[in-house]
């Protein structure tokens, strides 16, 4: 049913792969797990909204969050935390092809909500709607989702600070100085009722991509 992760990998002759990963040491499989959700894009065309030639090799780093959510799993794993916590990891390549999404489809995410395509290149938002739906049925007490999502991240940013958006913003607080001690800077965005206006779309529930 996860239609908008599958729309996603249409293009690619690689199939599309939802792994979990999960530590549940005895006395702790029973608590309400935290989930940590990994965009994995192994390549990034940009689909039929294909990108620029200019550095499109360096796409194929589109698969970081997933794999910062490997290396925590295995990090949590070594030092036996005493904790529940999940790891997912949503996979795919988003590629341009006779059978790949076209700007203009529509297509219906795991939570039933349809999404109207803008933009191919809009893909790693698809990945973790549901991915990230798929974290909540599994009963999370909280979910962290890692992404290159977006680069125009980095515009506002720059290179050396990572962006956050949230609904709790005690999580948020929590985040911010553990990065602080592994070297990591973040900086929360605005997410306002207001934003949903710039997704909303004639004919789906909602646009992949700020019609802005």
């Amino acid at each position: 049913g996860m239609g908008a992760f599958a729309a996603v990998a249409a293009g690619s002759a690689n199939d599309p792969r939802l792994i979990i990963l999960e530590h549940a040491p005895a006395g702790h499989a029973d608590e309400a797990p935290l989930i940590v959700v990994g965009k994995g894009i192994t390549f990034d065309s940009g689909g039929i909204s294909i990108k620029p030639d200019d550095n499109m090799g360096e796409m194929k780093d589109d698969m970081t969050g997933a794999g910062a959510v490997l290396g925590a799993m295995r990090a949590i794993a070594r030092l036996g935390l005493k904790c529940n916590v999940i790891g997912v990891l949503a996979c795919a390549e988003n590629m341009p092809d006779g059978k790949a999404q076209r700007p203009g489809d529509i297509v219906r995410a795991a939570n039933g909500k349809t999404i109207e395509v803008v933009s191919t290149d809009a893909e790693g938002r698809m990945v973790l709607a549901d991915a990230v739906w798929y974290a909540c049925q599994m009963g999370a007490k909280k979910v962290v989702d890692i992404a290159t999502l977006t680069g125009a991240v980095i515009i506002a940013l720059g290179n050396e600070t990572s962006g956050i958006v949230a609904n709790d913003d005690e999580l948020v607080e929590q985040i911010k100085p553990a990065g602080r001690m592994a070297g990591e800077n973040y900086w929360q965005l605005p997410s306002l009722p207001e934003c949903k206006e710039a997704i909303k779309s004639d004919v789906a529930d909602l646009l992949n991509s700020a019609d802005v």
